[in-house]
Order: C-alpha cells, then structure tokens, then sequence
C-alpha cells in the first residue's frame, strides 16, 4: 500500500513539476512575441553600405544600389561578401567579408578599385562560390562616374576585387559586369579621388571599410499593423497552449488520485 501511495505522489509531483515548467517556458515565449515588435529589422537585400574610415577618421558610408534584376547571381556575391554571412573562405581561411579591407588602387579620371580582402594589393580575394566566378552579362556600360563593376582578370574571373568609376569607361564594355551604382556618397569617392598615390596607384593614406552591410528599413504604418497583428496571433496561439496543458495535467493529477482511491478501495475488500 506505501508503494502505491508513493508511485502515485510521484506522479503528482511530475505533473507538477512539468505543469511550473510548461507555464514558466510558454510565459517566456509571450514576453519574447511582446518584444518582437521592437526587435523586427527588415532590409533592403538590393542596397547596400560600405563604411569608410580614411587616415583613421571615418567619413561616411558609400550606399550601393545592386542590380538585382539583371544580374542575381553577381549581385548576391557582392552582398553577401558585404554582410559577411558566408563565413570563412575555406582555401585562405580569412573571413568572406569586405569588413577591413582596404582601397588599394586609385586612378584620377577613371576609378577606384577595392575587394581584395586577404591580401590588400589586388592579387587577392574571393568570391562566395570559390576562387572565381563566369561572367554574368555587359547590358550595362561604363557610361558615367559612381558606376560598380567586377575587376577581374580576363574573361570569367570574377572574385570579391570591385571598382567604382570616376568617369565613363566605354573601353571596358563587354569585359566587365556593372552590377550597381553609386546612390549616396558619391563626394567620399571623390575624397578618395583626390588622394595622393604612389607610383603603383596606392593611396599614401589607408583607406579601409570598417563597416559594411545592407540598408536597414524603417518601419512604415503599415508593417507596423501587420507586425501587432502577428504579436496577438501568436500570444493567443500561446495561451491556447497553456490552457490545454494545464488541463492535460489536471486530468492526469485526477486521474491519479482516482486510481489510487480505486485500489485502496480494492485493497480493503480483499483484507475484508
């Protein structure tokens, strides 16, 4: 009869113990759907940002618009090497990443050339699919400054290496993708222009992205209703849930305790 009795004081303190357990796990969930709404960031997968720090001062960011459209397969190559998602590059064991890197090479009247992540001078650099890439289209042309465009080294050798043109390039048609455009800081790039160069065209003075990354979104009215209304549809799908595990752990309790009545009940007969 003790055994019993303590099977099913067990029992009830499992039910318990689960049932504090499943209300302070879903009470979690709750705070975390309230706090969503402050927490929800939403980008712009076709814009783009290149923080610029010259001399160790920064001065501002660079924002690309990407030409998604016409060419997906260049674009994500660039964005991802701008948010660093693809991890490290297995063959130079350096992060994916545009993020500390340097101009390396700067030509007045034509361009500024960047992207080269592992070794800083132009021969290095990668691509997220391996150590190159083909070629994905010429439509567009080097037909003004603040375009951005793959360098590579002859046909189908694109990597991670990019340059912004400072004037229209009509000689690199056909050669080299224009996957985007300049839309903001257009006047760092001429900063950068302006810098004094050795003989190799390397600036004197570093130039590095220290941040870089897609443009973040502001919130409109709109996303902000349908933002409460995901909230309210998942803390209401949260209480349900609640509810019918504390029920489930209430009948199981009675259950429980019915059973123990039951053979006790049963127990005393069979002395009688």
């Amino acid at each position: 009869y003790q055994r019993r009795v303590h099977g099913t004081l067990s029992e009830c303190l499992f039910f318990f113990a689960m049932h504090r357990y499943t209300h302070a796990y879903l009470f979690k969930k709750q705070a975390q759907f309230r706090d969503r709404r402050q927490i929800t960031v939403r980008y712009r997968r076709d814009h783009c940002f290149l923080a610029m720090r010259i001399g160790g001062k920064d001065v501002g960011s660079i924002e690309i618009k990407l030409y998604v459209e016409d060419y997906p397969r260049t674009c994500e190559n660039f964005r991802a090497l701008c948010t660093g998602e693809k991890g490290e590059c297995k063959y130079l064991r350096q992060p994916l990443h545009y993020k500390g890197s340097v101009v390396h090479r700067v030509i007045p009247r034509f361009m500024i050339q960047m992207g080269d992540f592992s070794h800083g001078n132009g021969t290095g650099g990668s691509s997220i699919y391996g150590e190159k890439f083909e070629d994905e289209g010429f439509e567009h042309k080097h037909h003004r400054p603040g375009l951005v465009a793959m360098a590579n080294r002859g046909p189908n050798t694109n990597g991670s290496q990019f340059y912004i043109t400072l004037a229209p390039a009509p000689h690199l048609d056909g050669s080299h993708t224009v996957f985007g455009e300049v839309v903001s800081g257009m006047d760092i790039v001429r900063l950068i222009e302006r810098l004094e160069c050795s003989a190799n065209h390397r600036p004197t003075t570093a130039v590095v992205i220290t941040d870089c990354g897609m443009l973040r979104l502001e919130a409109t009215e709109e996303d902000d209703e349908v933002i409460e209304q995901r909230q309210k549809e998942q803390e209401e799908k949260a209480m349900k849930q609640l509810f019918e595990l504390k029920q489930n752990v209430k009948d199981a309790v009675e259950q429980a305790l019915r059973r123990q009545h039951e053979e006790g009940a049963a127990s005393d007969d069979g002395e009688d």
